[in-house]
């Protein structure tokens, strides 16, 4: 219960535009995901997506592609292929292949 507490009181600050600071949290529920159950854990890779995601409406290329990589191989050894979060990826991806001005890449992401 206390981690959907903490999941939720994020995305809340989020929501209230207080950006930065639910960065850093999700970072800190990140590293401690990663030190309880492991990197290999969905939940751990639903937080690295969130932060994917979160850099993505950020616009921030420069945090938000290594993780939206990171997001990738995690998901991809937990998930077949198929699996919507990829379709949600492929988005954020075509986003900062917009902001890079990479329009090849973005109708290759969306398509």
């Amino acid at each position: 219960m206390r981690k959907q507490q903490c999941f939720l009181k994020t995305h809340l600050l989020e929501a209230d535009d207080r950006i930065d600071r639910g960065s850093r949290q999700f970072l800190e529920l990140r590293e401690r995901c990663r030190e309880i159950e492991g990197e290999d854990s969905g939940e751990f890779a639903m937080l690295t997506w969130q932060l994917a995601g979160l850099a993505g409406r950020m616009k921030d290329t420069v945090r938000g592609m290594p993780m939206l990589d990171e997001s990738q191989r995690w998901w991809s050894a937990l998930v077949p292929p198929a699996h919507p979060i990829f379709v949600h990826m492929h988005r954020v991806r075509a986003g900062f292949a917009m902001l890079a001005h990479d329009y090849a890449t973005a109708v290759r992401n969306f398509g």
